[in-house]
């Protein structure tokens, strides 16, 4: 015969104490209504040997709250996007909130639909690293009521709280470190052309040209993808149509492993042949036989500050901007040749 499963009042019944006294000790109350900490020991030994826990879902409902946050970002295999994650893990289980994570594999349509699922789950947030250039469903999010706050990318036509790194001066300060070792031809490999991100970069790579006297050639700008695909064959490309480039700037970590299946498919050899700076840093840079040159942007940093701001948001305290960009690092390596 299948026993009943414990309740409060059972558990309050084999201990002789009174149901809200069980309930606020089982909802970590203990202290805040000066329980003692011989009941609390009893309360939580006796929920343990007759296998309870309080009903979450019951709460929930009651409560209007379910301490989760949904989390979508475009692949959890990127260790861009794993930092990230956990970091934001990491700051929501201090504040009490699980993560319930979505991977949209890089594609809107599995990122609108990974949102429906979350809001179906009645998350109390969401953090979002967006993957293309529509923010129409982002928005009907906003207007639901449910807080939101982006990562990594974001939208200047849309009132969204967002963190990413400076993007525009960690751009600049790579290619004027080019510049000073005397490169002024600088293939720029990037990703999708009309994300923020990229514009930034783009925009920072042209205003250090410009600052130097130095004219922006379109045909040097090439990429349409964040991948390694795309960099490997905008780095292909680039080489066989101006053999005069002595420098590429890559737009990301998987366009810069792309950008160096490419030279090295050349016959080429970084530093000595081309030189190479990536945005963004990898633990392997620095061991590889060249050393590479990055822009490191401070992922962890990213993930605490979203989940601070999600968190305010939660809890309707004020958020004093709607775009936080943090700075980059130069970190300067061995990958760029000094031809002046």
């Amino acid at each position: 015969m299948k026993k009943s499963p414990a309740t409060l009042k059972s558990i309050s019944a084999t201990l002789g104490m009174a149901p809200s006294t069980v309930s606020r000790v089982l909802n970590g109350k203990a202290k805040e209504y000066r329980i003692s900490e011989p009941t609390a020991k009893k309360v939580k030994e006796e929920a343990d040997r007759v296998g309870f826990s309080p009903n979450q879902i019951a709460s929930s409902l009651r409560l209007q709250k379910t301490n989760t946050i949904g989390l979508v970002i475009p692949d959890i295999s990127n260790n861009y996007f794993a930092t990230i994650a956990r970091a934001l893990e990491n700051e929501a289980r201090k504040a009490g909130y699980s993560i319930i994570l979505c991977d949209s594999q890089g594609q809107t349509e599995l990122e609108r639909d990974a949102i429906r699922l979350l809001r179906g789950r009645n998350i109390d947030g969401l953090i979002v690293a967006p993957v293309g250039n529509d923010a129409e469903h982002l928005s009907a999010f906003k207007e639901s009521g449910t807080p939101i706050v982006l990562v990594d990318r974001y939208f200047k036509e849309v009132s969204i709280p967002s963190v990413s790194s400076d993007n525009f001066q960690g751009a600049y300060d790579a290619v004027s470190y080019m510049i000073k070792h005397g490169h002024t031809k600088i293939g720029f490999i990037q990703g999708i052309s009309e994300a923020t991100v990229n514009s930034d970069r783009l925009n920072g790579y042209t205003k250090a040209l410009e600052d130097n006297s130095i004219e922006v050639q379109t045909s040097y700008i090439r990429g349409d993808a964040f991948t390694v695909e795309s960099g490997y064959q905008a780095t292909k490309q680039l080489l066989e149509d101006h053999a005069d480039v002595t420098a590429f700037f890559a737009m990301s970590n998987l366009i810069t492993l792309g950008a160096m299946d490419a030279i090295k498919e050349k016959g080429l050899e970084i530093n000595r042949d081309i030189s190479l700076i990536s945005f963004d840093d990898e633990l392997y840079f620095s061991h590889l036989s060249t050393p590479l040159t990055a822009v490191a942007q401070n992922r962890t940093e990213i993930g605490e500050k979203a989940m601070e701001i999600l968190i305010k948001l939660i809890k309707d305290e004020q958020v004093e901007t709607a775009e936080t960009h943090l700075p980059t690092k130069l970190i300067v390596r061995e990958s760029v040749r000094d031809i002046r």
